[in-house]
């Protein structure tokens, strides 16, 4: 498997500093997937459970956790403790706990399915990306390029101490002494008087993106709307209170070549293609057969015990 190398050198690196190293007398290590790992009295970690827990991260993840050693000591402890814990458990009353037992069934049933649909996927998805993604390209050109991006710095009156009329009275007052107010001055005046708590570690400097959804709206709408470096905004209301603007520094959109838009483009393509033959696949599966249902018997675990005597008592009535 493509991390297979990194985890060997990495837990080489483990063994070196950790009390989890080998035995001396293992001359040499063991790569397959039944061998331990990390062992504590009965309780065993192998190669296979390593690799069953890095295969459930991304490749961002992985790489961030075989870099680290640390990370691959905390990763193998809670490998190791959670299979203890497992192995206290009572195996008959387990094997009598009917609940217990429809989870494990189902967590078995989500891992079989995520490796199911990762072979539909891989045996379904055939198409040339590069060839789409250059179609895709030439339909969307309007629509190629870099986003808007304003990058301001605000002042915040709060109403939440002084109430709306006097918070609204201050920032109109404040537009007016601030017309023309070069960069410094404004903000001097954002660590001086602004609500925003941020300030101390952003000196108020907010990055607006054009299409960004987690910015207020009306402050978006301001900020890109500003187009030169120190052009103040007027007063806008949002649910912090009422802001001023002082633009820092514009970028204007980019028109983006096929080459910079492609590997967007393809990205969003597969996804797309992931999702469809994920969506025909359960639709073949819903189409196989009839779809039966009994819902008297989960009438019982949704109104409780007296269901069926009620219901036997309602029948009785008719």
């Amino acid at each position: 498997m493509m991390f297979s190398r990194s985890l060997i050198t990495a837990l080489g690196l483990v063994a070196a500093a950790h009390a989890y190293a080998q035995d001396s007398t293992d001359k040499k290590p063991c790569h397959e997937p039944q061998c331990p790992v990390v062992q504590r009295g009965d309780a065993v970690v192998t190669v296979a459970d390593v690799m069953a827990k890095l295969m459930g991260l991304d490749e961002r993840k992985q790489n961030a956790l075989l870099s680290d050693p640390k990370q691959i000591n905390n990763m193998l402890e809670n490998l190791l403790i959670t299979r203890q814990i497992a192995h206290d458990v009572n195996a008959e009353k387990a094997a009598n706990d009917a609940a217990l037992q429809a989870r494990l069934e189902q967590a078995r049933d989500d891992v079989l399915a995520v490796y199911r649909l990762d072979e539909i996927r891989a045996t379904r998805i055939k198409s040339n990306f590069e060839t789409l993604a250059r179609e895709y390209y030439l339909a969307n050109k309007a629509d190629m390029h870099t986003p808007k991006i304003a990058t301001v710095r605000h002042l915040l009156i709060s109403p939440e101490k002084r109430g709306d009329v006097l918070a609204k009275a201050q920032i109109t007052s404040l537009h007016e002494e601030l017309k023309g107010a070069n960069a410094g001055t404004f903000a001097e005046k954002v660590l001086e008087l602004s609500d925003d708590p941020s300030k101390t570690t952003n000196a108020g400097i907010i990055k607006v993106i054009d299409g960004n959804k987690d910015i207020d709206e009306d402050f978006a709408a301001a900020a890109l709307s500003l187009t030169t470096p120190g052009e103040l905004s007027d007063p806008i209301k949002t649910q912090f209170g009422y802001h001023l603007l002082q633009l820092v520094e514009k970028n204007d959109e980019v028109a983006l070549t096929f080459e910079q838009a492609k590997p967007r483009i393809v990205e969003k393509l597969q996804d797309d293609a992931r999702r469809r033959v994920v969506l025909d696949y359960r639709g073949e599966l819903m189409s196989t057969a009839e779809l039966q249902a009994f819902p008297d018997n989960l009438a019982g675990l949704i109104y409780g015990e007296d269901t069926d005597a009620q219901s036997a008592d309602d029948k009785g009535a008719k």
